[in-house]
């Protein structure tokens, strides 16, 4: 009975965010046909051959009249997450899917920068009076990596502090942590502050390359019992952040922009958090180009048009 429930609740939930409007055109003879062709016809044209077979099955699917269309949109909604497509369109990146960017970090991280923070440097006598510094349970933080910090006989990606701010990065500095998690997830990125970071990065003779300030946090209410790492299961995503090459937080094994979570740990140069939401393309900030002209390409990628909590396994169990 729970199962037949659930079975019920993702069928509602697709349901729930149909764009009806859309089907009832695609629902027409011929039209809902030429429709899938189009998109096949475009897709192989960009070299999306997965896509290509995808619209001309859902195409077939098309053909049996508004049940066979609804079947159709929900083959494109659940592949759509894997479909290789060009930087900031709705799709995913091969590089990211190839599983290359993924730390994959582990418990055993955790227990090797506990047993090293203790030797760690935050960057001034001042800063290293603050490591380890305790905060109140429930505080509202901003967490950075701290690139003027190092723990020693630590891996690249994993020698660096991590700075919890007061409400989000432009806060002051309360505590420096090997790891950190929080709550209630924000992935907030400065899209001024990120673009200096790029122009400088790319040595760009710009006036904001010459400025120096924190861009971006995974802000939240701090949570000092919790770690994410402990919690791994297929519902985990593993995110970062490359202000060279994007503009947002990602998901590392998609390249599609997030927008928040339910809880986060933060350890070295990645995220892992649970709950996740993907931030809608047409919400999303536009990446800002250097002051003289030159463009800062971002990378990422974006979700179904809907946004919304949808993990892979989630997608995938709609139609199970």
């Amino acid at each position: 009975m729970a199962e037949k429930q659930g079975l019920m609740r993702k069928t509602a939930d697709f349901l729930k965010n149909l764009d009806y409007g859309e089907l009832a055109e695609e629902s027409l003879p011929i039209v809902g046909e030429t429709a899938a062709i189009k998109r096949a016809s475009t897709a192989f044209k960009e070299g999306d051959y997965l896509g290509t077979g995808i619209e001309a099955a859902a195409g077939v699917l098309g053909v049996v009249p508004f049940v066979g269309d609804i079947a159709g949109k929900a083959l494109r909604t659940v592949t759509k997450k894997f479909r290789n497509v060009k930087p900031l369109e709705i799709g995913s990146s091969e590089l990211f899917q190839s599983g290359k960017l993924l730390k994959n970090y582990t418990t055993l991280n955790i227990k090797q920068l506990l047993q090293k923070v203790n030797k760690a440097k935050a960057g001034s006598k001042e800063a290293n009076r603050l490591i380890d510094a305790p905060v109140t349970e429930g505080t509202k933080v901003g967490i950075r990596l701290n690139l003027n910090s190092i723990i020693p006989d630590m891996p690249k990606g994993l020698d660096k502090l991590q700075t919890l701010h007061k409400n989000n990065y432009n806060g002051k500095a309360l505590s420096y942590k090997g790891f950190a998690t929080v709550e209630n997830v924000i992935f907030n990125v400065s899209q001024k502050g990120r673009q200096g970071i790029a122009a400088r990065i790319k040595k760009i003779d710009v006036p904001e390359a010459k400025s120096k300030f924190p861009a971006m946090s995974v802000d939240g209410n701090y949570n000092n019992t919790r770690n994410v790492l402990e919690e791994i299961d297929d519902t985990v995503v593993e995110i970062g952040f490359n202000p060279a090459s994007g503009h947002l937080f990602v998901d590392m094994s998609t390249g599609q922009a997030v927008k928040g979570a339910d809880v986060a740990t933060v350890v070295g140069d990645r995220v892992f958090a649970k709950g996740v939401t993907y931030i809608k393309r047409a919400d999303a900030p536009k990446p800002l180009d250097a002051t003289d002209g030159t463009i800062l390409p971002s990378e990422l990628r974006y979700i179904m048009n809907k946004g919304g909590a949808v993990t892979m396994n989630r997608q995938m169990d709609m139609f199970r």
